[in-house]
C-alpha cells in the first residue's frame, strides 16, 4: 500500500491541512494551493497501481469527467477533477473545493417529517427535483454512477438562487460508460453503498446501467420527499438483499405539504416501479423529474418496460424509409430454450437468464467472437412469457438488431427469424446470428 499524505505535506502544487473523510476505496484531504485557496487532494488505495488495469482505470475516470464536461450536464452539478497524477503516493486527484457544503445525508438528518412546513416542503421538491435533473443530463451523456447516495450529493449555501441551496453530484471514481466496458475484471464487481445499491449489484450476472442509478433514486426520494426509507433501515448487507430482492414493494407516504407540490398519482406509480428487483420495468430518470414537476407524465411513452423487437424494427424503418413492416414472426417461448445460429454453421443455445458475450461465443465456435465484448448481452424472461435479449451497457457495440442499432439496456422481445448483427465500436462485423427454430 501506497504511503499515506500528512499535513503541511507539499504535493501538486496544494498544501495538505487535515484528514477530511475516507471512504472504501480512497481518502480525502484538505488543502490550500499557494493563494490559500481552498482544494482536496484525494489519495486512491484501491485499485493499487501494479495492477495491469490500473492505467486504464486512470483514463477511464479522465474520460468520464470528458463525458460529463460536454454534455448538456451544467457545471455546477459536478465536481470535476483539476488534476490527476500518478506518484509514489497512489494515484492523486485535485479537486475544488466548495465551501459552505453539507452533504444530503446531513442536511436530512435534520429534517424531521413532523416538522415539514410549506417552506421546507418546497425546499425538499426543488431540491428533489434539481438532483433528479442533473442524473438524468448524467445519463443522457453516457455515464451511470453506480454509486449514488446522500452522501454522494452536496448542498451549498446559494442565497442567491430563490431555494438557498445548490446541488453538486462527487465520486464519479467507479462509473460507467455507454460505449464502453469498465477497464476492471467483472470479477471485481462494481462499487456501491449498502443501503443504496441496486439489485444488479448483487447479481453476478446482471449488468448496472442507468436503470441501476433509477434504483438508488428511489430510495433517495423516499428519504427526501416521503415519512422514511422504503423498507425501513436495514442493518446488515444481508437483511438490505432480501428487502430490495424480495416481494414486498414499499408504499409511498408523502411528508405534509409535498402533494401539492407534485404529479402525487403519477410519482407514486414511478417510485413504486422504480424499485422494483426488475431493472426492465423501472422508469427512465426524465419520467420522475417530470412527475416532480406536477406534469401529466405518459407512463407508456417513456417507459423502460420490454417493447417488442419487431414493434421496435418496424417504428424504425417508417422514421427512415417510409417502408412497410416486415412480416410479424413468433416470439420466442421462454417454455423454450432461445438458439441462435450463425452463418458459419455452429450454434448458440440458452435455457436459463444470463449474460453472454465473448467467452460463450467462442466456446460454441462463433466466427469472429473474438472482438466481441466481455459482456455483450443479456439473455432474460419476459414476464408475458417471451425471450428477451439486451445489449449490456458499456458494451463495446455497434449492435444492430433486424438492420436496426440496439439501444444499450433495452429489452428487446426475441422472434424466430430475427438477425442479431455483432459489430464492435469501429463496425467491425463479428458475426450474424439468427433466432432459430427448436
Amino acid at each position: 500500500m501506497a504511503r499515506m499524505l500528512w499535513p503541511e505535506q507539499s504535493i501538486m502544487g496544494v498544501t495538505i491541512q487535515s484528514h477530511l473523510s475516507e471512504g472504501a476505496k480512497a481518502v480525502s484531504f484538505r488543502a490550500v494551493d499557494e493563494r490559500r485557496a481552498p482544494r482536496i487532494v484525494k489519495q486512491f488505495h484501491s485499485p493499487g497501481s501494479r495492477l495491469a488495469w490500473f492505467p486504464h482505470f486512470v483514463s477511464h475516470q479522465e474520460r468520464t469527467h470528458q463525458l460529463l464536461a460536454g454534455s448538456s450536464t451544467p457545471s455546477r452539478f459536478v465536481r470535476m477533477i483539476e488534476q490527476s497524477v500518478q506518484s509514489p503516493f497512489g494515484l492523486l486527484q485535485l479537486y475544488p473545493f466548495i465551501e459552505g457544503c453539507i452533504d444530503l445525508d446531513t442536511y436530512l438528518q435534520g429534517v424531521e417529517v413532523a416538522e415539514t412546513d410549506a417552506v421546507r416542503a418546497r425546499e425538499l421538491v426543488v431540491m428533489a427535483r434539481v438532483l433528479v435533473a442533473a442524473v438524468a443530463r448524467m445519463h443522457d451523456a453516457g455515464v451511470a454512477h453506480l454509486d449514488l447516495k446522500p452522501a454522494n450529493i452536496l448542498l451549498r449555501n446559494a442565497q442567491e438562487l430563490s431555494v438557498g441551496r445548490e446541488l453538486y453530484l462527487i465520486d464519479f471514481d467507479f462509473a460507467i460508460h455507454r460505449d464502453l466496458p469498465p477497464p476492471w475484471p467483472m470479477e471485481w464487481g462494481f462499487v456501491g453503498t449498502i443501503g443504496f445499491q441496486s439489485p444488479e449489484h448483487f447479481r453476478g450476472g446482471a449488468p448496472p446501467g442507468p436503470h441501476s442509478d433509477v434504483f438508488t433514486l428511489g430510495i433517495i426520494l423516499h428519504e427526501m420527499l416521503g415519512q422514511q426509507r422504503p423498507w425501513g433501515d436495514a442493518p446488515s448487507e444481508h437483511e438490505y438483499r432480501q428487502q430490495i430482492l424480495g416481494d414486498r414493494r414499499p408504499v409511498f407516504a408523502p411528508r405534509p405539504g409535498i402533494e401539492s407540490l407534485v404529479n402525487l398519482p403519477a410519482l407514486n406509480e414511478l417510485l413504486l416501479r422504480a424499485l422494483s428487483p426488475v431493472a426492465r420495468v423501472r422508469p427512465t430518470s426524465a419520467q420522475l423529474h417530470s412527475a416532480l414537476l406536477a406534469r401529466s407524465v405518459d407512463l407508456a411513452a417513456e417507459s423502460t418496460t420490454i417493447s417488442s423487437a419487431g414493434e421496435h424494427a418496424k417504428r424504425e424503418g417508417s422514421r427512415s424509409s417510409g417502408s412497410a413492416a416486415a412480416p410479424q414472426r413468433m416470439p420466442v417461448s421462454s417454455a423454450d430454450a432461445v438458439r441462435f445460429k450463425c452463418k458459419c454453421g455452429n450454434r448458440v443455445s440458452f435455457s436459463l437468464p444470463l449474460v453472454f458475450g465473448r467467452f460463450r461465443l467462442q466456446s460454441a465456435g462463433i466466427f469472429g467472437a473474438a472482438i466481441v465484448s466481455r459482456e455483450q448481452f443479456r439473455i432474460d424472461r419476459d414476464p408475458r412469457g417471451s425471450w428477451t435479449i439486451e445489449l449490456c451497457f458499456g458494451a463495446n457495440s455497434n449492435a444492430r438488431l433486424n438492420g436496426t442499432r440496439m439501444v444499450a439496456s433495452t429489452p428487446y422481445v426475441v422472434h424466430y427469424g430475427d438477425e442479431i448483427l455483432v459489430a464492435d465500436a469501429a463496425g467491425t462485423q463479428a458475426c450474424i446470428l439468427t433466432a432459430d427454430a427448436p
